[in-house]
Order: structure tokens, then C-alpha cells, then sequence
């Protein structure tokens, strides 16, 4: 059992006077697994928001020649645009944020920006989902990775515990960890010795069953 806090209990009690919920290995592990499926759903609503532009607003040419799907967004009323190209080496869109500045640059740029402005907004489109991504990329999709850190941390307590009196030369080089549906595979640090045990996370995985015929 540990205090599962993502900075210190010390400090959680200061500022709020009491000290944070007591978890277990397995309550923080579920949390960590749900967490995972919601960066998963929002990745995945990016990746959607991603295929509607480059599905709905045409192709126009940036200020370097390039093809790309422009749309537009507001931050603190400055007007920004998103310029999103497909890497046919990644197979994937790559996506650039800049400024709108329809004054900067040369005659040509000027009034390329301004065509593509026009023509990208003519149903009012380029702006609706240039806000709904904007909107999705910056939703926090890393969570995860703070509730598996308090996990991997809580679980390396546990194998401290459990090898403390063993000699480093009698530990397993590969100490599978299995918490519900899941294995967490660890090893010793390099640097170990007789009095420093420090685990190392190597690979996760789900247990799925193997069917032989």
C-alpha cells in the first residue's frame, strides 16, 4: 500500500489539510488502465478531426508552394491558421500553426492569402474545424503517463521488499509483474549491487490466451 499522490502526501495535507486517499497497487493499476482508454478515445477523435479536414477543405497552395489543408482559429483574438499536409513517407498528416498576417511578406504571398482566406471560408468550414482541433490537440492526453509513473513506482516498492535480502546474482534477470489482466516486466538496473536494488520497467503487455490446435 502507498499513498497515491502525484507530487508528495506532505504536501497534499498542507494544502489541504488532510492527507490523500490510501491506494493499492491494484486500485492505481485500473486507474492507469482507464486512463489509457481515454487517451486512446481522444486520440482517436484527433486522428477523425484530422481525415473531416482533409476530407472537406480543398487543397491550397502555403507560402513555400506546398499543398496543404488551411483552416482558422481565434487565441486571445489573434487569428492563427493551421496548415496540414499529408507525408506520404510517414503516411500520415503533418500539422504547422501560424499567425495570420495578411500584410507580411510579398504582393504574390499577400494575395495568396487572402484567395485561400476567401475560398476556405466559404461555408464557414475552415474555421469550425480549424477551432475543433485546435480544441482537440490541446486536450490532455498524457495522464496516463503520471498514474503509470506512481504505478511502476509503487510496484518497484513492492520487489525492493521482496529482494532486499536476496543477492543480485540469485534475482531473476526478468521479473514478470501480473496485475489483473496485465504483466509489467522488470529487471535489475545496471547498477546494481549488495546494497542498491533499483527495478527497471522494460515491457508491458496484456495477457491474452494462446490457443493451440
Amino acid at each position: 500500500m502507498k499513498r497515491a499522490h502525484f507530487t508528495e502526501p506532505e504536501m497534499f495535507k498542507y494544502k489541504f489539510n488532510r492527507y490523500p486517499k490510501v491506494w493499492s497497487i491494484e486500485q492505481v493499476h485500473n486507474l492507469y488502465v482507464r486512463a489509457m482508454l481515454r487517451s486512446k478515445k481522444m486520440h482517436d477523435e484527433l486522428i477523425d478531426s484530422i481525415h473531416e479536414i482533409a476530407r472537406v477543405i480543398p487543397l491550397s497552395v502555403d507560402g513555400y508552394n506546398k499543398k496543404c489543408h488551411i483552416t482558422y482559429f481565434y487565441r486571445k483574438d489573434v487569428l492563427y491558421q493551421y496548415e496540414m499536409s499529408y507525408m506520404k513517407e510517414y503516411d500520415s498528416y503533418g500539422t504547422t500553426s501560424n499567425k495570420v498576417n495578411f500584410n507580411e511578406g510579398n504582393l504574390e504571398n499577400i494575395r495568396e492569402r487572402k484567395i485561400n482566406f476567401i475560398l476556405n471560408n466559404e461555408n464557414g468550414k475552415a474555421f469550425e474545424l480549424g477551432e475543433k482541433y485546435d480544441r482537440l490537440s490541446h486536450r490532455s492526453r498524457n495522464f496516463h503517463f503520471n498514474v503509470k509513473e506512481v504505478l511502476v513506482e509503487m510496484i518497484r516498492d513492492e520487489l525492493q521488499k521482496k529482494y532486499k535480502a536476496v543477492k543480485i546474482f540469485d534475482i531473476p534477470k526478468v521479473i514478470p509483474v501480473s496485475i489483473n489482466d496485465r504483466t509489467y516486466i522488470f529487471t535489475l538496473d545496471r547498477q546494481a549491487s549488495s546494497y542498491y536494488k533499483k527495478f527497471e520497467l522494460i515491457d508491458e503487455m496484456s495477457i491474452d490466451p494462446i490457443i493451440l490446435k
